[in-house]
């Protein structure tokens, strides 16, 4: 009965371990059951926070992200590869969230961590590092609600949502995706709903 539960306890704690070594991996590849494991968990503030704040990140709920984010950083309990993870989730709320200036921080934060990580994803922080100093010192966007009437969706044949759109005073036939982290248009569409157009800054 004793060895029977010594094994269980050294078990749990094995699969506990892997779980918080494991975190950054699981954050870059999205693994759920080891996200809600470790959010679970007591014994690991600074990971526990991060895991948290991932998945208030995942469920839109900004606020939450933020402080769990920043908590996180703030326990002085991370190693590089979860600190890097952190500062690039929380770069990532705050673009979605149009805190630019918050965001190229979080992102240069990222970045002078990228000796642990790979180059592609060194890459991704790099872009999107470019996309908030683009926006940086650009005032939010805004949107005026005309009416609550339902919007006509037709599907195209890849099966996609679609409905027609004015932007600008210009009516466009759009995709409607609302998990799509950014809204992606071609130069032409662009010139068409006189868009204002900023060149990305390099990192």
């Amino acid at each position: 009965m004793l060895a029977t539960t010594v094994c269980l306890t050294l078990a749990a704690f094995a699969h506990a371990e892997g779980s918080t070594r494991d975190l950054a991996a699981a954050i870059r590849d999205w693994d759920m059951p080891v996200l809600q494991s470790v959010a679970g968990q007591r014994s690991h503030g600074g990971q526990t926070a991060l895991a948290r704040g991932v998945l208030s990140e995942f469920e839109g709920d900004d606020a939450a992200a933020i402080r769990q984010l920043s908590e996180s950083l703030l326990s002085g309990h991370l190693d590089d590869p979860d600190k890097q993870a952190a500062f690039t989730e929380l770069g990532t709320v705050y673009l979605r969230d149009q805190q630019y200036s918050l965001a190229v921080s979080a992102f240069e934060s990222a970045l002078k961590l990228s000796n642990k990580v790979g180059a592609e994803e060194t890459e991704q922080i790099s872009r999107a590092l470019a996309n908030a100093g683009a926006f940086s010192g650009i005032p939010r966007m805004t949107k005026t609600v005309m009416n609550h009437d339902p919007i006509p969706l037709t599907r195209d044949a890849m099966d996609l949502p679609r409905a027609e759109v004015k932007i600008n005073g210009n009516q466009v036939d759009a995709i409607v995706d609302t998990g799509a982290s950014n809204s992606v248009v071609s130069v032409s569409t662009a010139k068409l709903l006189n868009l204002r157009m900023l060149r990305a800054k390099e990192a």
